[in-house]
């Protein structure tokens, strides 16, 4: 069931819910401008989020920690005006939730500013946790993000280096669980060992995302640079669809194609 009666195509809350529960893979890119939104919400994307991988796709620093909420607002703003369709997620950069009171602020920002309809959060302190309850409180939709959590790296190494020993699940399903108590909206999960998808996808109604971390998600999300195949390093799960399409647009629908087919990853 759609939350918007003025236009049955566009993308909520509750279809990515309802996608869940019938089973219909959520294909979901990162933008940064509004060429590039117009495109991939014209690709048939479901999900699009301004993240703060912007510091190194775009602004050319070696970890997301740089990105501020300047840079965030302008460009949601960017993107924003772009779609007509999929549903529009807005990372929170690093230090912009350090404390309840500066994330629901911050948060507010993003979306009177910014015009996301989510905020995303790493799980990177016990006080994230609280953040989250916080803004559930505010009715603003919150997206966990858990696993590898960048803005946790000083200087970010590729995530394929990143050690999961099994401590790492553990670690991994007990963030899960916090989150799905403090009420978050979708999980992301990073770099995770392919088994706790698994079980992190029977634990509640979330919906859960996946990156690098196997085929066993609601869904799967990419930076576009890694679609396009244009990124200075590209992390070992990622697949240049430009290299067997035409044009960008052609690549960009033959992720969203083999995201809902299952046959990426």
């Amino acid at each position: 069931m759609q939350d918007n009666s003025n236009d049955d195509n566009k993308v909520t809350l509750s279809t990515l819910r309802q996608m869940k529960a019938t089973q219909q893979p959520i294909a979901a890119l990162t933008a940064y401008d509004a060429c590039f939104a117009r495109i991939i919400d014209q690709a048939g994307a479901d999900l699009v989020l301004v993240g703060d991988s912007l510091g190194m796709v775009i602004q050319a620093h070696s970890t997301t920690a740089k990105v501020t909420m300047d840079d965030m607002i302008y460009h949601c703003r960017c993107v924003s005006p772009s779609l007509s369709r999929a549903y529009f997620v807005a990372d929170m950069p690093f230090a912009s939730y350090s404390s309840v009171a500066a994330g629901v602020d911050n948060a507010k920002l993003l979306i009177a500013e910014g015009g996301a309809q989510m905020v995303k959060l790493e799980i990177i302190s016990p006080t994230t946790i609280n953040v989250i309850r916080a803004l559930t409180e505010h009715a603003i939709p919150v997206c966990a993000h858990i696993g590898f959590c960048p803005q946790t790296i000083p200087d970010l190494p590729s995530p394929d280096t990143f050690h999961r020993p099994k401590v790492v699940d553990e670690v991994v399903l007990q963030q899960a669980n916090d989150c799905i108590d403090a009420n978050v909206d979708l999980l992301l999960v990073e770099c995770a060992a392919e088994h706790v998808g698994e079980q992190i996808k029977t634990m509640s109604q979330t919906p859960v995302i996946g990156i690098g971390s196997g085929s066993d998600y609601d869904g799967q999300i990419m930076v576009m640079h890694d679609v396009l195949g244009i990124s200075d390093h590209s992390p070992k799960f990622a697949v240049n669809f430009l290299a067997t399409e035409n044009s960008i647009s052609a690549a960009f629908s033959a992720y969203v194609k083999a995201v809902k087919s299952r046959t990426f990853p």
